[in-house]
């Protein structure tokens, strides 16, 4: 499906801040109420415009929520670039320590967005459900290559590369997702140092260097 994000050929930097201001409105007004009982009234009333204005910048609810799903996957494959760029001179042990380390602020820096986006998969269409799946594969796709980077340096021992990779994503969205139970018994900086020694754990290396 087309969706009809408006485009501006003045003020475009102005533009931006503004749709991206509605969009993190919005991204909270969705988690307190749900997404299909918001209206773009209510989303105009908590963003202090009126419902015109809302419609200047967006067609519709819906393609708001399209652009919610495409800036994150745009925002995930940014990440993982800005990480690989900042191990690209590290050893394995120490790349994936450092990309643990920045995944996980990254996830926290964007834990309302991760929230959202699982609250509403049951709604998504296909093509809709295909961004966020792209999404997440961006993510293990970059562990699975530095972990085999490991292996085939001689640094790590591991059974299944892809399986592994898989497990330090999720316990890293986890963060997101079940935000209220970890906070509880972990800071940021904790529940990442736990996530490096479970996956050195299974990497099958000294996680003392």
């Amino acid at each position: 499906m087309q969706r009809r994000i408006r485009t501006f050929s003045k003020n475009a930097s102005q533009v931006y801040k503004r749709r991206e201001e509605i969009v993190d409105c919005a991204i909270a007004l969705f988690i307190k109420n749900g997404y299909d009982r918001t209206s773009m009234r209510e989303l105009a009333d908590a963003f202090g415009k009126t419902k015109g204005g809302i419609y200047h910048y967006f067609g519709s609810k819906e393609d708001i929520l399209y652009l919610i799903l495409t800036e994150t996957t745009q925002h995930r494959g940014i990440v993982i670039e800005g990480i690989r760029e900042r191990i690209k001179d590290m050893k394995p042990l120490e790349a994936i320590k450092e990309t643990i380390r920045l995944y996980m602020k990254s996830v926290d820096e964007a834990q309302d967005r991760f929230i959202f986006i699982n609250h509403v998969m049951v709604n998504l269409s296909k093509e809709e459900r295909k961004l966020v799946f792209d999404s997440g594969n961006i993510n293990v796709k970059y562990l699975e290559d530095l972990l085999k980077w490991g292996v085939e340096e001689g640094s790590f021992e591991i059974d299944n590369p892809h399986f592994l990779a898989h497990i330090i994503n999720t316990c890293c969205v986890d963060w997101a997702l079940r935000r209220w139970s970890l906070r509880i018994n972990y800071t940021l900086e904790e529940y990442a140092d736990r996530i490096t020694k479970t996956a050195l754990s299974l990497i099958k290396t000294d996680i003392s260097q």
